[in-house]
């Protein structure tokens, strides 16, 4: 009897080694064009390079690690759970690792405050939006080791105490988001995020131009309560980092311009090559105001929905410096400033043209 078990528990034993070492074995063999490639770039193999080795091999390496192992081979990217996956730089505010100190909120508030004087001494309200990262919306999707995300001591939880104190307009889009998660859209829930890229959707981001349009009396039919479309797109920019070789597709919502079925649309000054433009004009002549966007990367899904409230925007993106002197010739009812929560630093970093900082 205690022949047997001993036999049996070899038997396990070595069915385990025999597992490891397969395991190994078809992972060495799934990256070993990812390791050609890596010595070749080093001229160690193949002299000169293989480019067009890059994009299926580390597609192969990454697929193996992410699906296998649930780890990310580029370092940009964070492997989370059921599919979502996250931009690595947002890491250190998730953890509160990259919280600015109070000297630095204090210098924060002075500089919102002076872009405030500066737009009101020309005739326009100003506004700042500070965009959540997606796992600051989804915390639930990170992977375990990093915890539940961060409490009340980010730098996103304490801006809204900020903005009161400094006398600056703008949304706590992290406490609005977490409400549109559940009810909000009339059609359902959808989403506010991508789940293979960096950025918020158009739900999300129409949660955001519903806080504006009321804000700033922007003309139509709230967005939760319009019709949506359902799109089906390509990747994902967090997808294209792990996986440049692959094709999956993102489903994303497009929303009507909730006025009415025969209404105007908005025109774009000049057709955009895509809404990451640096610089976009629209107009919708059956709309009223005029606004001026500075803005990152998360405003680009704001454009189509401001630029169906608004009779006029004039959306510029960039950061090195703001061009405030574009106040004047733009002469606008309203100021934009839209910054990602990751990006909240800069703004104690950069210049604003005309704006004496």
């Amino acid at each position: 009897m205690a022949r047997e078990a001993i036999d049996c528990k070899t038997g396990r034993n070595r069915a385990k080694t025999a597992a490891a070492v397969t395991a190994l074995a078809v992972f060495a063999l799934l990256t070993l064009p990812a390791g050609i490639y890596e010595l070749s770039r080093g001229g160690g193999v193949l002299r000169g390079g293989a480019p067009a080795l890059e994009k299926p091999a580390a597609t192969l390496k990454n697929s193996v690690l992410s699906g296998i192992f649930n780890v990310s081979g580029n370092p940009d990217v964070i492997v989370g759970r059921d599919g979502w996956l996250y931009y690595a730089p947002t890491l250190a505010d998730y953890l509160e690792a990259g919280t600015i100190d109070d000297a630095g909120f204090v210098e924060l508030g002075r500089r919102l405050e002076l872009l405030r004087d500066y737009c009101e001494a020309r005739g326009a309200e100003f506004v700042f939006v500070c965009v959540p990262n997606k796992n600051t919306v989804y915390p639930e999707h990170m992977p375990r080791l990093y915890g539940s995300g961060a409490g009340a001591g980010g730098n996103l939880s304490r801006l809204p105490g900020l903005l009161r104190t400094a006398g600056v307009n703008g949304p706590d889009l992290r406490t609005l988001l977490a409400s549109a998660r559940n009810g909000y859209f009339a059609g359902g829930d959808p989403e506010l995020y991508y789940k293979t890229d960096t950025h918020w959707n158009a739900a999300g981001a129409a949660v955001c131009a519903d806080w504006l349009a009321a804000a700033l009396g922007g003309s139509g039919t709230p967005y939760s309560e319009c019709p949506a479309i359902g799109l089906a797109s390509f990747g994902g920019d967090l997808y294209r980092l792990l996986y440049p070789y692959g094709a999956s597709k993102r489903v994303d919502t497009e929303y009507g311009p909730g006025v009415s079925a025969d209404a105007p649309h908005f025109k774009f000054d000049k057709p955009p090559v895509s809404m990451m433009d640096m610089d976009i004009v629209t107009d919708k002549p059956s709309a009223n105001g005029r606004l001026l966007v500075f803005r990152d990367s998360f405003g680009s899904a704001l454009v189509p929905l401001l630029s169906e409230r608004f009779g006029h925007v004039r959306y510029l993106r960039g950061d090195a410096p703001y061009d405030f002197t574009k106040v004047e010739s733009e002469q606008p009812d309203a100021v934009i400033l839209i910054l990602a929560e990751r990006n909240l630093r800069r703004l104690l970093e950069c210049d604003f043209n005309g704006v004496d900082i």
